[in-house]
């Protein structure tokens, strides 16, 4: 046990970020300035016990990077120590240490254990929630105040475990009992929530956000509707972003990687002596809240931008290939355990890059700096209204003007033009360049997508 804290704390310290690297993350980094839900600072719903643990942190750190970190080691400790639990495994026994270290080294799951996000710790209740449901009668009533309590920390993640909550609810003893400590569960952050908001305020944003989110810019299927590119982007988020496996434009090593997982498969296929054995380890409502869950994310999320939203997929995905990777490693034969060690290296070396990766700024925090680096007041920035969000919060002297379209990008450029030349201003825009005109100077900015799919490229154009 001593051994993960340790590994799990240093790690993601070591590898945590000192920038905020998307529009999600600015929200959460200013709510520990001032928690104001009605500024989305954050956006609804609020994940409250979330914000208010990294509140917190943060008066007592002063770091954005430790508090952030901090919560992600050890909602990464406790994902681990529940997907070995849940497999009825131990640290010390191969299974617990092979499924521990495929999810430990998971790449989206350490991603998102130092991002200014709520998600892991999300992921973190849900595993909590199902060990708890798989655990002896007696303290399954816990589970009904940690569901409360999820709503508070990831909202989305609910349908995930409604039917395992659902099914313990019908089969309880004392469904009076479990009533009143779910709605606990709830009262614990709503009503400090409530205190802090008011009522029409918090109804107000939530009204907002939730029209916003299912029919404006929350990426549904109201807005994204290409069944297909769904479908694909989904597979991607969970095979590739997820799992740091191949997808085409990726380094060989994914295809390595790739390479020695399968084949590993295909071996395992072959010997179906102990499969019977560990799918009855995995309770029917996981499955039913796993299948329900996707059905959401497909439907309901921006599953096309956004990885992130399969986080709760992930450590399922990382117990199947532990429970593969353990049965062959215990066969004792070389080409299996070759096959074994090559997957190890290639999955963990991917995972170190991409995460290394990370702790360099993304490409709006490129852009930022900048403009930043320019040390001019006169500066006309036309760009997009979430690029402009981000860039007025970090301080950036410069008209920053909104275009929603090419024909509005022109009209203000040509405006621009006919000013009083003795009133000059340098006329820059943000990833669309003005039809036409050559730009005296243009800078692209990049990163990784498998670091985060927002924004991994934006050019400037200055005129």
């Amino acid at each position: 046990m001593f051994p993960l804290i340790f590994f799990s704390l240093i790690s993601r310290i070591y590898f945590g970020i000192s920038y905020v690297e998307d529009i999600d993350s600015l929200r959460f980094a200013l709510s520990l300035i001032k928690f104001d839900v009605i500024n989305l600072q954050p956006h609804f719903p609020v994940y409250p016990i979330f914000t208010w643990a990294a509140i917190i942190l943060h008066s007592v750190s002063n770091s954005y990077l430790l508090t952030f970190s901090l919560i992600g080691a050890f909602s990464t400790i406790i994902i681990v120590i529940c997907v070995v639990k849940i497999i009825g495994s131990k640290l010390t026994m191969p299974l617990g240490f092979f499924v521990a270290l495929i999810t430990f080294f998971n790449p989206l799951l350490w991603i998102m254990g130092v991002r200014y996000m709520p998600d892991l710790m999300g992921v973190a209740f849900v595993l909590l929630i199902i060990l708890i449901f798989s655990n002896v009668k007696k303290v399954k009533c816990f589970g009904f105040i940690f569901c409360g309590l999820l709503f508070g920390v990831r909202l989305s993640y609910a349908p995930f475990i409604f039917p395992l909550l659902l099914s313990n609810y019908f089969s309880s003893d004392n469904k009076l009992r479990d009533v009143v400590l779910f709605f606990l569960g709830i009262a614990i952050w709503l009503i400090p929530l409530l205190l802090l908001t008011g009522f029409e305020d918090l109804f107000s944003a939530a009204t907002r956000q939730t029209m916003g989110h299912f029919n404006e810019f929350g990426g549904t299927l109201s807005t994204e509707p290409d069944i297909f590119e769904r479908g694909l982007a989904t597979l991607r988020s969970i095979w590739a972003d997820g799992m740091g496996l191949y997808w085409p434009g990726r380094h060989w090593l994914t295809i390595l990687s790739s390479f020695f997982l399968l084949t590993l498969f295909i071996l395992w296929k072959k010997d179906n002596s102990n499969t019977s054995n560990q799918n009855r380890k995995i309770n029917p409502s996981v499955i039913i809240g796993l299948v329900f869950y996707l059905v959401w994310i497909f439907l309901f999320q921006n599953v096309v931008h956004k990885s992130r939203h399969v986080l709760p997929i992930l450590p399922f995905v990382c117990m199947g290939i532990g429970i593969v990777i353990a049965q062959q490693w215990g066969t004792g034969r070389f080409l299996n355990r070759f096959l074994v060690c090559g997957f190890l290296f290639c999955y963990s070396a991917i995972t170190l890059h991409i995460v290394n990766q990370h702790k360099t700024p993304t490409a709006i925090s490129q852009v930022k700096d900048y403009l930043l680096s320019i040390h001019r007041h006169d500066l006309q920035v036309v760009t997009t209204p979430l690029i402009k969000f981000y860039l007025k919060t970090h301080e950036i002297k410069a008209n920053l003007i909104i275009a929603g379209n090419q024909n509005e990008l022109d009209s203000l450029y040509c405006h621009y033009q006919e000013r009083d030349q003795t009133n000059i201003k340098s006329f820059i825009s943000i990833n669309n360049h003005v039809s036409g005109a050559v730009p005296k100077l243009k800078k692209t900015f990049f990163h990784n997508p498998y670091v985060n799919r927002l924004w991994p490229k934006l050019s400037v154009y200055e005129y």
